[in-house]
């Protein structure tokens, strides 16, 4: 992962934890893939994925292509959006 919603970075495994622990764990779908190239280059950007991973991610995107912290799964599924993609954002239980 290399950047947190402020654009700064993902804060560090402790407070990530935290954030975790407080506010639940989010998950983000895309349930229909416009654009594989772009979806995967968004993956690849933003979770440091490499392109085998990205593609693998994508097929899979049924079961989620992100699971993590509220701020972290709306920053992705921004990041989607500005690619033409429709994600859905959801508090895991």
């Amino acid at each position: 992962m290399t950047t947190e919603a402020d654009g700064l970075g993902f804060p560090s495994e402790e407070i990530r934890e935290k954030m975790l622990s407080v506010n639940g764990r989010w998950k983000v779908f895309l349930d229909e893939v416009k654009s594989s190239s772009a979806a995967s280059r968004v993956i690849m950007k933003l979770l440091a994925a490499q392109p085998k991973k990205a593609l693998e991610i994508l097929r899979n995107s049924v079961d989620g292509v992100y699971v993590g912290t509220r701020v972290e799964a709306l920053w992705l599924a921004e990041k989607f959006k500005e690619v033409g993609e429709s994600p859905r954002v959801f508090h895991v239980v």
